[in-house]
């Protein structure tokens, strides 16, 4: 099963089997410094890999695409979470992406 989830999905627990991927999308605002950092992609249960979404230019000031493509690797429990943060600010500032993730047998 591949799924296609966006910010929508925030917080939220999804279930998946083992081989099933899905696919992140958030909206990054670099023009103002924001940029999506992975903290946590879910290892050793879940494998990702960083995918070009952005299927045209953006026009100026627009917010851009990012996505990531995780697979579900093995049956257990996984955590997923990214924060939207310019680099020179700390936590607090920004926002926050959680998902957990369920792969079953």
């Amino acid at each position: 099963m591949n799924q296609a989830l966006t910010q929508a999905d925030n917080g939220r627990t999804i279930e998946l089997h083992v081989g099933d991927q899905f696919k992140l999308s958030l909206r990054e605002s670099r023009m103002a410094g924001y940029r999506w950092n992975v903290v946590e992609k879910g290892e050793p249960v879940l494998t990702s890999v960083e995918t070009k979404e952005q299927p045209r230019a953006p026009a100026l000031g627009e917010p851009k695409m990012r996505a990531w493509q995780f697979m579900a690797e093995k049956t257990g429990s996984a955590h997923v979470y990214l924060q939207h943060r310019r680099p020179w600010e700390t936590a607090g500032s920004g926002e926050d992406f959680w998902l957990n993730v369920s792969v079953v047998g």
